[in-house]
Order: C-alpha cells, then sequence, then structure tokens
C-alpha cells in the first residue's frame, strides 16, 4: 500500500481529488468475521445500523479478486462459491392472501437469480426447466414452487459441484413483511437437505432474535418457523466507520458529493466527530457544508445541520434500528445527560443486554462522566430535540421523506448542547 498523498488510509494532508476506490482493508475484520462463517458452514445474521452501509459492504466482500484473497486462507476461492443476492424490493405479485401464492414470489426470485448468477453455457438444462415451470400462470405450478426450486439447486449442485451456495438476503426485515411462515420452513428443509453446502445470509438493522419486538403478526410468523431463525447464531456487527475506515469514507463520500473538493483536517475531524463515522450521516453534512458557506463557525454549523430536515431523517433511520426497549433506554440516558444525573445501578441492570447491544451498534460509548454517552453526538442532540419538541406540541411526527440532496435548513428551537469553538 502506497504512503502518504496515495494512501486511503492516512490523513497526513488535506482530502482532496478524485479517489474513488476502497483499499483491501476497508471494512476488513467485519469481512473476515464473514468469511470465517462460511468457512465453518455456518449461516450468516449481519446486523448493522440504516444506512451503515450494508449494501455497499455485500458489493465489495463478493467481488471476485476481493473474496478469494479472504478465502485464500481456508484453502477456497471466489470460484467455489455461487453467491446470489436477494432483494425483496425484486419480488413479483406480492401481497396475495394465499399462503403457497404469496411464498412463490420468494422461490421464483431465488431461482431467478441463480440462473443470473450461473454463465449461460454453464448453466444446466434442469434449471431452466424448473424455473419455467415456476412461472407458468397455471395456480398448481406456483403451488408447487418450492418443488420448482429444490430441482433447481438438485441440479447445480451435481452438474456444477460448488462447494458452497450462499443466498444473501438483503433487507431482511422486509423480506420477513412480506413472505409466509412457510417459505421460511421450507428453506430450513433445504438446507438441511444440502448438508450445510447451502449457506443463507440475513441482513437486518436488528439482530434476528429481536426483529419481533413490537410486532404480534412478525412475531407469530417467527414462532412458526423457528426452526429457519435458530440456525443463525451470533450475530456480524458492521459498526459505523472508525479510524483508517472513516478517512477511506470521507475520502470516497467527498469525491462522490463534492467532486473532490479540498476538505481540511480539521474540517474533517469536525464531520467525523459529529456524524460518528455513519456513511448516511456524513454523506448529509458534506452535501450541506458548502452550501451553509461554513467557514469555521463549529457551532453555527452544529446548530444548522440539526436543523436540518434531512439529518433529521438519517437520525431517524438510526432510530428505527434500534428496538423499543433500546429506544426506551436512549432517551432515558438523553434525559439523564440533561441534568448531568447518573444512570442508577438498577437501570443498569434492567438494561443490560440493550447496553451491550448499543454498543455494538456504535450507538452507545462508555465514559468516565457520564458512564453511558449516546454516539454519534448529533443523534444525542437530535433526541434532545425530539423530546422537546413531543413536550412542546405534544405530538411528534418524524420528517417526511425529503428530496434527495435538497436540504431544507430549519434550526430547532430548543437549546443545544453545542460544541466548543
Amino acid at each position: 500500500m502506497n504512503s502518504g498523498w496515495n494512501d486511503p488510509r492516512t490523513l497526513d494532508r488535506p482530502i482532496q481529488g478524485d479517489y474513488d476506490t476502497y483499499s483491501d482493508e476497508y471494512r476488513r475484520q467485519a469481512m473476515e468475521d464473514v468469511v470465517q462463517k462460511i468457512n465453518t458452514q455456518e449461516c450468516v445474521s449481519l446486523v448493522g445500523v440504516g444506512t451503515v452501509g450494508k449494501t455497499h459492504f455485500l458489493r465489495r466482500l463478493f467481488e471476485p479478486a476481493l473474496f478469494s484473497r479472504l478465502l485464500m486462507p481456508y484453502g477456497l476461492k471466489a470460484e467455489d462459491m455461487l453467491v446470489i443476492t436477494i432483494d425483496p424490493n425484486a419480488l413479483l405479485n406480492v401481497g396475495s392472501s394465499e399462503d403457497q401464492y404469496n411464498a412463490w414470489g420468494g422461490f421464483e426470485l431465488i431461482a431467478a437469480r441463480l440462473m443470473e448468477e450461473i454463465p449461460t453455457d454453464q448453466l444446466p438444462e434442469e434449471v431452466g426447466e424448473a424455473y419455467g415451470e415456476m412461472i407458468q400462470a397455471n395456480a398448481f405450478y406456483r403451488a408447487t414452487a418450492f418443488r420448482h426450486l429444490q430441482k433447481a439447486i438438485h441440479s447445480i449442485f451435481n452438474l456444477l459441484q460448488p462447494k458452497r451456495i450462499v443466498i444473501v438476503f438483503d433487507e431482511f426485515e422486509r423480506l420477513l413483511q412480506l413472505m409466509p411462515a412457510s417459505f421460511f420452513i421450507n428453506l430450513r428443509a433445504l438446507r438441511d437437505e444440502k448438508r450445510y453446502a447451502l449457506l443463507y445470509m440475513a441482513v437486518s438493522r436488528r439482530e434476528m432474535y429481536n426483529l419481533d419486538q413490537g410486532d404480534e403478526t412478525i412475531h407469530k410468523k417467527m414462532v412458526q418457523a423457528q426452526s429457519f431463525f435458530e440456525i443463525f447464531k451470533d450475530p456480524v456487527y458492521l459498526r459505523a466507520a472508525e479510524d483508517g475506515d472513516c478517512i477511506e469514507l470521507v475520502r470516497n463520500l467527498n469525491m462522490r458529493v463534492r467532486m473532490g473538493k479540498l476538505l481540511e483536517k480539521n474540517d474533517y475531524k469536525l464531520l467525523t466527530e459529529w456524524t460518528g463515522g455513519h456513511a448516511g450521516l456524513l454523506r448529509t453534512a458534506l452535501i450541506l457544508f458548502d452550501r451553509l458557506k461554513y467557514h469555521g463557525k463549529r457551532a453555527e454549523f452544529f446548530r444548522y445541520l440539526l436543523g436540518d430536515r434531512n439529518i433529521q431523517q438519517e437520525c431517524e433511520i438510526l432510530l428505527d434500528s434500534c428496538t423499543p426497549r433500546e429506544m426506551t433506554f436512549l432517551l432515558k440516558i438523553s434525559e439523564l445527560a440533561r441534568t448531568n444525573t447518573p444512570l442508577s445501578e438498577e437501570d443498569e441492570r434492567i438494561f443490560y443486554s440493550e447496553i451491550q447491544t448499543l454498543y455494538q451498534k456504535h450507538l452507545l460509548s462508555n465514559h468516565t462522566t457520564p458512564k453511558y454517552k449516546i454516539d454519534p453526538p448529533i443523534l444525542k442532540e437530535y433526541l434532545t430535540f425530539r423530546d422537546w419538541y413531543h413536550k412542546n406540541t405534544q405530538r411528534y411526527v418524524p420528517p417526511a421523506n425529503p428530496r434527495p440532496n435538497s436540504p431544507n435548513i430549519q434550526p430547532p428551537q430548543p437549546p443545544t448542547t453545542l460544541p466548543e469553538e
């Protein structure tokens, strides 16, 4: 790796120029954790708060050259793997009240992605035949879609002989909402048939065991399909970018949203301190950086960031990644911080599990005084604003989806604890 100006993981000069690639070290620890589970034939639960960069992480991880380098210590290479990603937004005919018909959309999408991933000259004839039967309008074929998917996967293993097939479910919460319990029960049966050569990777904002928090319908579905969810063990957390990863992230975002314009070292530190290395917050802050004509006025810039509806929306996305109990704890910490009151030992015991999870999600940090601190700082102040707004208006409506890259500056009314100049 080069050093100095060309080294993406050092900050010995201002950030400037068309740096639009990532090094092999970017998100390296999380990538190694995922690959280790794939090597040991475990299903993977990848957890990261909203806009932390999970989809980008997946694209990088499964790039053939990088994936092969990560697999090399285990005597494997990318060519040994058949990896497909399932995006629930690409499902067909979702919404029918008929359980089997609704599950058909999930099986069809998996089969379609398998066909796309395999080169045409290597595609087993049986896979094309199974997919052709699956997509027929005939109700019988759709009701038996799982059997056609079984046939397709059996032929792939028999003829192409991959060492692993990895099916990645992006935005798993959405898939869980749309698919019936039978879909997940069938997937568990398919994995059992293949003797662990078939792996699943679920990508979500919350841990698998927390996906049903606050939703009775999802809870009932997960109870019915318990056999599927129990194959996911300890999650791999994708945290906000830190240290060298954060420098790389800012370099690339600066190129994409500011066309590589000069970003001084102090400005970099300012932005990363307030946004905590969360990609969505960083991207929005960089967009606002020039529009607000920031000239070293830290407190003024922080106030305008907090008042921007795009920033508020990013904060809501982070909060949506929390369970109701995690949210209760964050609000408690926010309220205690305003009066410099420490968390009681009783509350620390009651919320022990939530505290550990919030550390992993990078929404909480450990300090001497106070002991627990909400991260990033912009989220801490947003919670203060949110609570103040609720108490003074008797209602709080989260910001509507704003137009991308279109700031709507509305400085908040309540006083905030602004960074020192």
